[in-house]
């Protein structure tokens, strides 16, 4: 299944809404949730990140296990005109990050990147210096 098949578009203050049941509070928007996260502890460094690929990097960032149901992902091409996050159909999180690059002409994990599951009230989050923190 290609990406196209794998993911919708939704605007960003969907991801927000999903993040703020998450956070328990509200978000104002999706910068205002990078702030929150990036006061907590918890930050692990991924090393030598720049070496490896969209797929492996997913998979350091969220086991396999907790890869279940719908996602949010939200990259730096979510807020470009015309985009916004990326609703990934439920198993197809890794389809998505194999398919991101030809699909868009740049690396997943090029810049921060936010992953959101509503259904187990977690997210995921990658610092574009190659910090990692899972919140939920």
């Amino acid at each position: 299944m290609g990406v196209n098949q794998s993911f919708s578009l939704t605007v960003l203050a969907t991801a927000a809404e999903v993040a703020a049941g998450i956070v328990g509070a509200p978000i104002s928007d999706m910068h205002d949730l990078q702030a929150k996260a990036e006061l907590r502890d918890g930050w692990i460094r991924l090393n030598d990140w720049e070496a490896l690929g969209d797929l492996d990097i997913l998979q350091l960032l969220i086991e396999p296990s907790a890869q279940r149901g719908e996602a949010y992902v939200v990259t730096d091409l979510s807020y470009e005109p015309e985009q916004g996050a990326f609703h990934v159909r439920a198993g197809y999180l890794c389809a998505f990050a194999r398919a991101y690059f030809e699909s868009f002409g740049e690396a997943l994990f090029n810049g921060d990147v936010i992953v959101l599951f509503p259904a187990q009230q977690a997210m995921f989050f990658f610092h574009h210096d190659g910090l990692t923190l899972h919140w939920g």
